[in-house]
């Protein structure tokens, strides 16, 4: 008898909650309205299955070097100097490889401001000003080569690639000239000698060609997987609806005491009305 009397208080409390229309819009009509609201911000709107990819970074390159006689003749021998004039220009043919195509799409501006206004007007979300005197300063063995890095701010994983790519490439350069350093501490002015020494060094290193690609993208290979639509659809409901169920349970407790105490019944929940015989 006991239990029934339990079960029944139990079963009108139910029903009174599911007459208040706040605990039916916490219960069903905010998850919906949430689960609904992030799947068109956030959702993936319906890949069909095409997995992560990188986006395309636009690369805006201003190349001002006007080149070095004295790194053309201690450089003779380092790959793409034969085919390009310049330090800048071996610096723009490697981001405008084939390689990089699809990380990065590189045009050239006139100028400075040019770049940095492509970046500006979002035209573009990287610039990258090589100054005159970039190869000249390279060749000096006491220069400090630069380049300026000019980018979106509201950008991150592009950029970074572009950097990233750009470090590495000028980490193996600035290899390069202390090998020159060394080698003319201890031979002197033999660029022939030189030239062997910088080829050694450019074949010790993990990627003696300068255009194979500097990042190596794979997706992994993953056997595909049923989808069940149903499974999709119910997931991210159940769990606004968990969210939004416990915060409701806490303020709902609290709520029926306070009714309880307005509508005088509030003894009921402490008394029994049935004999404990």
């Amino acid at each position: 008898m006991r239990h029934m009397k339990i079960f029944d208080i139990a079963l009108k409390d139910l029903t009174r909650s599911f007459r208040s229309a706040f605990a039916l819009v916490f219960m069903f009509g905010i998850p919906l309205l949430m689960t609904g609201m992030f799947s068109l911000m956030f959702g993936d709107g319906g890949d069909n299955g095409e997995g992560f990819s990188l986006p395309v970074t636009r690369v805006v390159i201003a190349n001002l070097d006007a080149g070095s006689p004295e790194l053309q003749d201690t450089l003779a021998n380092m790959p793409l100097t034969s085919e390009a004039g310049s330090l800048g220009e071996m610096v723009a043919g490697v981001l405008q490889s084939e390689e990089f195509s699809s990380l990065m799409e590189v045009s050239l501006a006139q100028d400075a401001d040019s770049a940095r206004a492509a970046v500006d007007s979002q035209e573009a979300g990287v610039a990258l000003i090589i100054p005159p005197d970039f190869s000249a300063q390279f060749a000096a063995l006491d220069g400090q080569a630069t380049i300026e890095f000019y980018q979106d701010p509201t950008l991150t994983v592009g950029p970074g690639i572009v950097r990233s790519v750009l470090n590495q490439f000028l980490d193996r350069l600035s290899g390069a000239k202390i090998v020159v350093k060394v080698a003319l501490s201890s031979s002197g002015s033999n660029y022939a000698i030189i030239g062997q020494v910088i080829q050694g060094y450019l074949a010790a290193q993990p990627q003696a060609d300068m255009n194979a690609a500097l990042i190596d993208v794979r997706s992994p290979n993953l056997p595909a997987q049923p989808k069940n639509v149903l499974y999709q659809i119910l997931t991210p409901i159940m769990g606004g609806m968990m969210i939004f169920y416990a915060l409701f349970t806490g303020a709902s407790t609290a709520e029926s005491i306070l009714i309880e105490d307005e509508e005088k019944t509030l003894p009921r929940l402490f008394t029994i009305p049935t004999p404990q015989s």
